[in-house]
């Protein structure tokens, strides 16, 4: 069984992260801090500026336990009229980001043959147009 514990504490690792949205302006890095501590061990804490919406940030625990611990007692009520948006921090998002710009390029190719097909798209609207007699009026 000595893998499968290996395992599960890589993956606890990395599981330790969590999104919160919906921080108010006014909320200070340090009063953030202070209550993810309730529930373990920050490592790190992140407060991203949402501009006009309200900021978010990430949190990281030394584990994935305080995670579980939040998720489950949804919704987190941050003093009493502050409910925060707390998601697991998807950990594979940023690899898949990365591999996106290649396909892209790619793409920029076939743009070309679907300008031919367009082209052919606007012939048969004129060619319907023409046979529908919608037209005829103005060429007589």
């Amino acid at each position: 069984g000595r893998p499968l514990h290996v395992e599960r504490g890589h993956s606890g690792a990395g599981d330790g992260g969590l999104f919160v949205g919906n921080i108010p302006h006014d909320v200070k890095k340090t009063e953030l801090m202070e209550f993810f501590e309730w529930f373990g061990t920050v490592l790190d804490l992140k407060i991203i500026s949402g501009g006009k919406h309200p900021n978010f940030g990430f949190v990281v625990f030394d584990n994935s336990e305080p995670v579980q611990k939040i998720l489950s007692s949804r919704p987190i009520w941050l003093f009493d009229d502050v409910r925060l948006n707390v998601k697991k921090k998807k950990t594979h998002e940023v690899k898949r980001r990365d591999a996106h710009p290649r396909p892209l390029t790619r793409g920029g190719g076939t743009n070309k043959p679907s300008f031919g097909s367009g082209h052919a798209v606007i012939q048969m609207l004129v060619e319907n147009y023409l046979n529908c007699g919608l037209w005829s009026m103005n060429f007589e």
